[in-house]
């Protein structure tokens, strides 16, 4: 498995033709498999995109590149998403910007950046015996950053995989705003009856479910 993992990354940094003899199909079962079980690995989805690549399948490799750039930075998963949107904008005349993902919410980082206050204030009174008001007030901030921080619902995102859908007004998409094209990226509002409401340039908008799948 290995092996095929690496030969899978090997052919498409050299450039290798889609029709040579690796096993593509049940590589990308294996590496789904693995993901469905829990694993979570970034180097699972840049060999998934990787094999989605060589099959030709751009839209699907560009996801599990995004899914990789979610949990590292590295310039080999960077450079291969760069490269599966090239060949989509070859294939559809569009140009496919790097979309920008939420990380972390502020709250998260003044939830822990209130943590370590906590844990210094508790370093000055123990060892150095001095108390200050700041504690108090550290422990209350956290709390309701705590609260908030949980209730946060945090972004989602879907990709565009169909070769090209329909922005709606409505869930019902009766009345289209306009045509997208496979590998573009979209921050979801939320899910209603197999549609999904996204955020476009001018707004918000609604896309049928089928055409979509979430980055995560």
């Amino acid at each position: 498995m290995i092996a095929l993992l690496l030969l899978l990354a090997s052919s498409l940094n050299s450039g290798t033709s889609t029709s040579n003899a690796v096993d593509r199909g049940d590589v990308i079962n294996a590496l789904e498999s693995a993901i469905a079980e829990g694993e979570d690995d970034a180097s699972l989805f840049f060999n998934l995109g990787n094999a989605y690549y060589l099959q030709g399948r751009y839209s699907l490799a560009l996801r599990n590149y995004y899914s990789a750039e979610l949990r590292v930075h590295r310039s080999d998963v960077h450079n291969n998403a760069q490269k599966a949107r090239s060949m989509l904008k070859q294939k559809h005349g569009v140009e496919l910007s790097k979309p920008e993902f939420s990380r972390m919410p502020w709250s998260s980082i003044a939830m822990i950046s209130g943590l370590l206050l906590i844990i210094w204030q508790f370093y000055l009174v123990v060892f150095s015996r001095r108390h200050h008001v700041i504690l108090p007030i550290s422990l209350v901030v956290v709390v309701m950053l705590c609260i908030q921080y949980y209730g946060h619902r945090r972004a989602e995102y879907v990709i565009v995989v169909s070769a090209q859908a329909s922005l709606h007004l409505d869930p019902e998409l009766a009345n289209e705003l306009s045509t997208v094209f496979e590998g573009q990226v979209f921050e979801v509002q939320k899910h209603q009856d197999g549609k999904v409401m996204v955020k476009n340039d001018v707004g918000e908008a609604w896309i049928e479910g089928q055409s979509v799948l979430t980055i995560d």
